[in-house]
């Protein structure tokens, strides 16, 4: 949104109300969007220092509504694809039109990686907030396991780390939310590991 209904004062107003309700309606309806030029982006990582944006070079700057995205290895060969979906229709009174994209990752990578599992092996203890830590020479890399970062989009519990020319990753950790931990000693590199 490139506004809110308290703009100015941000106090309630009928008027503004009013106005970001028929606005509203408008993208609903007639298909306006306030921001209908941007772009999908797709930042690759320079090896820690910067992101470059390939977003256009890479055929994922679709000119679509695209509403959620999930980045996960679908076929576990190490290269994180990309599931897209395309919004057709907002409007509530129509059936909803999407279209499911996906982006199979097909470039060569010449680097590294290893891949995390958390696997829910007990009743009372949900993947969901703990820590994936992956430690190696170096240094130490930290993801939480979420249930999605993207609108009406939820993540599996697999986690990838790119490891670059590392070639030994020391341990793997899970940091559950009551304060237990799993840990994997010098587990093998370019493959996925499950840990309950």
């Amino acid at each position: 949104w490139c506004h809110d209904i308290y703009t100015g004062t941000s106090q309630e107003s009928a008027q503004l109300a009013s106005f970001f309700s028929v606005s509203g309606m408008q993208v609903i309806t007639e298909g306006v969007s306030w921001n209908g030029f941007e772009h999908n982006k797709l930042l690759i990582n320079e090896a820690g220092s910067d992101f470059l944006e390939t977003g256009y070079l890479m055929d994922v700057a679709f000119e679509f509504d695209a509403r959620s995205v999930v980045s996960v290895d679908l076929d576990l060969d190490g290269r994180v694809d990309l599931l897209v979906v395309q919004a057709e229709s907002l409007d509530p009174q129509k059936p909803p039109g999407e279209a499911l994209h996906v982006m199979r990752n097909a470039m060569s990578e010449p680097h590294n990686w290893i891949g995390v599992r958390v696997q829910q092996k007990q009743p009372t203890r949900s993947p969901v907030g703990a820590r994936v830590i992956v430690r190696t020479s170096s240094g130490v890399r930290m993801v939480p396991i979420v249930n999605g970062d993207s609108f009406r989009a939820q993540h599996s519990n697999t986690k990838h780390f790119g490891l670059g020319d590392v070639d030994r990753v020391e341990s793997i950790e899970v940091v559950w939310l009551d304060g237990t931990v799993s840990r994997l000693e010098s587990p093998a590199i370019n493959q996925y590991h499950e840990i309950p």
